[in-house]
């Protein structure tokens, strides 16, 4: 029946979502914090034995002798509602990308590999993004007065914008 159809196309969003926000590591809400984020900080930490091999398809050392290690499934992460901080993405992370949403004189680091080498920014005053890795688009979407500051002209792909008032500087080593 149509219900029936109504009830499942409901429970398959629901799912989906769920499965969203299980692949995101969320910082929220914070004011005056400053921290760095690894890839010991991220949830969903799996163990893996010795018979997996390194990304050069080469046995680390760990692995020659036969101990266990862990790897860290791959996330995206988003400072949402921060206030007054500095949040450092440390080159030990791996994630799929960085989302920064409604926040103030904030500061985000990211000197970690970002997979698709994207970066979206949203309703956030007064917030400077660095980073230290390239990335191919940053989009900055109701914004006022942010940042982009690059450790290299090279890293800086595009930047897409609408409706951001004030200034969005673009900066980069000469």
């Amino acid at each position: 029946t149509k219900r029936d159809a109504l009830r499942a196309a409901k429970a398959a969003w629901q799912a989906r979502e769920a499965d969203a926000l299980a692949a995101k590591h969320v910082v929220e809400g914070e004011t005056g914090v400053t921290r760095v984020l690894t890839a010991r900080d991220l949830a969903d930490a799996e163990t893996t034995t010795s018979a997996d091999r390194s990304d050069d398809g080469d046995r680390n050392d760990s692995e020659r002798h036969g101990e266990t290690r862990r790897s860290y499934r791959t996330k995206a992460i988003h400072v949402k509602n921060c206030r007054d901080g500095a949040y450092t993405l440390d080159a030990s992370l791996r994630v799929a990308k960085v989302f920064v949403e409604n926040c103030e004189n904030v500061v985000v680091t990211v000197r970690c590999l970002v997979i698709t080498q994207t970066l979206e920014i949203w309703n956030c005053a007064d917030v400077s993004l660095r980073f230290d890795e390239p990335v191919a688009t940053v989009q900055a979407d109701s914004c006022r007065d942010c940042a982009l500051i690059f450790k290299k002209r090279d890293h800086l792909g595009a930047v897409v914008h609408a409706t951001c008032e004030g200034s969005l500087f673009v900066r980069w080593p000469k």
